[in-house]
């Protein structure tokens, strides 16, 4: 488990043939009205991250979209994205005037694509551990 909440929570599984490690970010729906809102909003984070990477923004690669059905209804569902595990987000380096010149290039980068991240903050931004290469997340 990498992360969990009351709307939702993250998974790391171990791929099939050994290729590496798929998130899997999992949304409950546990009555109506919350299937009606995170059944559209899980659905939105996957396309959000597939139109992103049509366009040349580096997020997370997409592999799939998933739906858990019980009797024919949905009961959970969400998006399977790329690992970043090792990468850090720009909390981690304090406050730093190079803090503050890493986050301009992802900014600056949406805005050159035409794309409005409506929760653009450090958490959302992540290095590589070298700090060569950035991944912005969170797209829903």
């Amino acid at each position: 488990m990498l992360k969990q909440a009351r709307q939702r929570f993250a998974a790391r599984v171990p791929a099939i043939d050994g290729s590496g490690t798929p998130v899997f970010k999992v949304f409950p729906l546990q009555n109506l009205a919350s299937r009606l809102r995170c059944r559209k909003y899980a659905f939105r984070e996957f396309a959000n991250l597939r139109e992103a990477q049509r366009r040349g923004i580096p997020v997370p690669a997409p592999f799939a979209y998933f739906e858990k059905r019980r009797l024919g209804f949905v009961v959970a569902n969400g998006p399977v994205i790329e690992d970043l595990a090792g990468w850090h987000d720009l909390r981690q380096f304090g406050g730093t005037l190079s803090a503050a010149t890493m986050a301009c290039e992802p900014l600056a980068e949406l805005w050159r694509r035409g794309c409005l991240h409506i929760d653009a903050r450090d958490e959302n931004t992540l290095y590589a551990p070298e700090g060569h290469e950035y991944r912005i997340i969170d797209w829903q």
